[in-house]
């Protein structure tokens, strides 16, 4: 699969939650569609929105008629939008599956290209399973450009203090993925405000 993630800074999350909510029958429209998920943090106007779908192909097909609509977003709710394709590698969801004001916690990360089948790989076998066993964990998901080796790591909690209560695991996790060549960027902890998913 892949997904659309698109991020904006300086919005006002609150109309931007309300829009998405109006507005997303017109991306579950579309050919492909699986998935459209929101979070944002109300003090600093930044939100993330991803969007995926069966393939690329899927994606790419439904720019022409979503272009439109994020422009009109942007009109709404304000702020710089950056839009960017990953392909979707491993994504699970709980017994208890995220809902509105649960905590998104979303990485970036870089790694070599070539090592990139070898760390799924391993994330998908040592790291996910870890994560997912974490009290309080509601859905992880991993995104990554196979070109460039850039990706993106999403974990759902139900609070702040699940959230922090994984941190010990957390640092470890990472050292690992460190000696594996996988270097991490910046960091954001959003609120979750809108979920959707296919219902075909």
């Amino acid at each position: 699969m892949h997904a659309r993630l698109i991020f904006v800074t300086g919005a006002d999350v609150t109309v931007a939650a309300k829009f998405l909510e109006d507005r997303a029958s017109v991306i579950a429209a579309q050919k492909g569609f699986r998935q459209l998920a929101a979070s944002g943090d109300r003090s600093t106007g930044n939100l993330s929105i991803i969007s995926v779908w069966d393939s690329r192909e899927d994606l790419e097909a439904s720019d022409s008629a979503l272009a439109n609509l994020r422009q009109e977003g942007l009109t709404s709710f304000g702020g710089q939008m950056t839009v960017r394709v990953f392909e979707q590698v491993a994504f699970e969801v709980g017994e208890t599956p995220p809902q509105p004001g649960c905590v998104l916690r979303l990485v970036t990360y870089q790694m070599d290209p070539s090592r990139i089948d070898e760390n799924i790989s391993w994330f998908k076998s040592e790291v996910l399973p870890a994560m997912m066993a974490s009290p309080g964990v509601r859905a992880v998901r991993n995104l990554v450009d196979r070109e460039t080796g850039e990706g993106r790591v999403g974990s759902v909690y139900s609070d702040k203090s699940a959230m922090e209560s994984s941190e010990g695991d957390r640092a470890q996790r990472m050292a690992a993925a460190g000696e594996r060549g996988i270097e991490f960027g910046e960091e954001s902890v959003l609120e979750v405000l809108f979920g959707q998913m296919s219902t075909s």
